[in-house]
C-alpha cells in the first residue's frame, strides 16, 4: 500500500487495519478506492479524493452529504431495505481530510453486499433502479430543502450551458469548431423543441424539491436479489426539480447503447424500457408530483440528453478539461451519441405521456 493512501487513512476513525488499496468503479469526475481490511471481522471502506476543480464549495457539499444520509437513516422505508450511505469521521471529528498537496479525501463504509451496473440487466433492473430513484425523492420529500447548499449553481440550466458553450467556441481551435458545426445546428433545433418546458425552468414555475442530479444507473445498489437498495454519489444533491432526476435516470437507465456510441444504428430506444423506467420511477412518487411536474415529465429525457451533450461538447471545445477521456475523441463522440438520445426522446414524448397519464 502507498504511503500516500497510508497517511490519509490513518486520520480517520476506522476499525481494523487496512491491507491494500485498489481503485474502484469508473467515475468520470472523483477518484475512488476500495479499502480491504486485513481482519475478517472488520468492514472494508470506500475512499475518495474529491474533484476540487468541479466542486468548489467543497464544504456545502459535505454539509448536504451529512444532512440527506442522517435524514435518510432516520426513515423508515415500508418494508424494503434501502439503505443510506455512512460517512466516516476523522478523529477530530469532521468528514474531510485535506492532504500536503491540498486535495481533499473523505471515506464510507462499503456496502460489500451491494452492486452496481453501468447498464440494466433487464427490464427488471430498470424498473428497479427507476424505483430507487423515485425512493429517494419520497424520501426527502418532508426534508427542508432551504437547508441544502447549490453546490453548483446552474448545474442542470440549459441556458446557461449553451453560454459556456458559446464561450468555448470563442477560444476553441478551429478544426474542433469545424467538427461540431452540424451538432450546433442540431442542439438549436432541440433547444426551440423544448421551449416551454426551458421557459418554465427559468421561470421557476416547477416545485423544488431534494433532487440527485446525477442519477446515471450506476449510482443506484441493488441487493442480491435484484432490489434497488442505496441511492450513491450525493455530491450534487441539492434544491432542484424532480425533471432532472426522472430525466438523466431514464438517458442511462432505459437505454441500451453506451454514452457514447458511435455507430447511429446502435442508438434506438426500446419502448418496453421507457415504460418499465416511467412506471418504476413513479412507484413511489406518483402521489406527490403536481400537474405541472406531470405535464413537462414527458420533455425531461430529451432535456437531459440535451444538457449532456453540450456539456460533453463545451468539454470537447475545450479540450477535455472536465470529463475524464479514454481516446482523444471520446467527448465528441459522447456529444454526438447524446443529441441523437435528445432527437429520440423527443420524439416518444406522447409514448411518454400516455404512460404517466395511464
Amino acid at each position: 500500500m502507498g504511503i500516500v493512501f497510508d497517511e490519509i487513512i490513518k486520520h480517520f476513525d476506522i476499525n481494523g487495519e487496512i491491507a491494500h488499496v485498489s481503485p474502484h468503479g469508473n467515475g468520470l469526475i472523483n477518484k475512488t478506492f476500495r479499502l480491504h481490511n486485513k481482519q475478517a471481522n472488520a468492514p472494508d471502506y470506500l475512499m475518495q479524493r474529491i474533484n476540487g476543480d468541479v466542486f468548489h464549495d467543497i464544504a456545502g457539499m459535505t454539509s448536504n452529504l451529512l444532512l440527506i444520509t442522517t435524514h435518510l437513516k432516520n426513515k423508515e422505508v415500508g418494508n424494503n431495505s434501502f439503505v443510506s450511505l455512512t460517512p466516516v469521521a476523522t478523529h477530530s471529528g469532521e468528514f474531510l481530510f485535506k492532504s500536503n498537496d491540498d486535495h481533499f479525501w473523505r471515506i464510507f463504509l462499503f456496502l460489500k453486499d451491494l452492486i452496481s451496473f453501468d447498464k440494466a440487466l433487464n427490464i427488471e433492473y430498470v424498473y428497479e433502479g427507476a424505483k430507487g430513484y423515485g425512493q429517494f425523492i419520497k424520501e426527502m420529500n418532508d426534508f427542508p430543502v432551504e437547508k441544502l447548499h447549490v453546490v453548483i449553481p446552474d448545474f442542470h440550466h440549459l441556458g446557461k450551458r449553451l453560454e459556456q458553450l458559446n464561450s468555448a467556441k470563442e477560444r476553441a481551435n478551429l478544426e474542433r469548431i469545424s467538427k461540431c458545426s452540424s451538432l450546433f445546428e442540431v442542439a438549436e433545433l432541440q433547444y426551440d423543441r423544448l421551449k416551454e418546458m426551458i421557459t418554465s425552468v427559468n421561470e421557476n414555475l416547477l416545485p423544488i424539491r431534494v433532487t440527485h442530479n446525477d442519477t446515471k444507473f450506476n449510482n443506484i445498489l441493488f441487493d442480491s436479489n435484484g432490489k434497488s437498495a442505496c441511492v450513491v454519489d450525493l455530491d450534487t444533491a441539492m434544491p432542484g426539480i424532480v425533471h432532472y432526476d426522472f430525466g438523466d435516470g431514464m438517458r442511462t437507465g432505459a437505454v441500451e447503447c453506451a454514452e457514447d456510441e458511435n455507430d447511429f444504428n446502435k442508438i434506438t430506444l426500446k419502448g418496453d424500457k421507457i415504460k418499465a423506467y416511467c412506471e418504476g420511477y413513479l412507484n413511489p412518487i406518483s402521489d406527490l408530483l403536481t400537474s405541472i411536474e406531470l405535464k413537462f415529465l414527458p420533455l425531461a429525457p430529451s432535456y437531459m440528453a440535451l444538457i449532456m451533450s453540450v456539456r460533453f461538447l463545451t468539454d470537447y471545445l475545450n479540450n477535455d478539461n472536465y470529463y475524464r477521456i479514454e481516446y482523444p475523441e471520446q467527448n465528441y463522440m459522447r456529444a454526438r451519441c447524446q443529441l441523437k438520445l435528445s432527437e429520440l426522446f423527443y420524439e416518444q414524448r406522447e409514448f411518454i405521456e400516455d404512460i404517466i397519464s395511464t
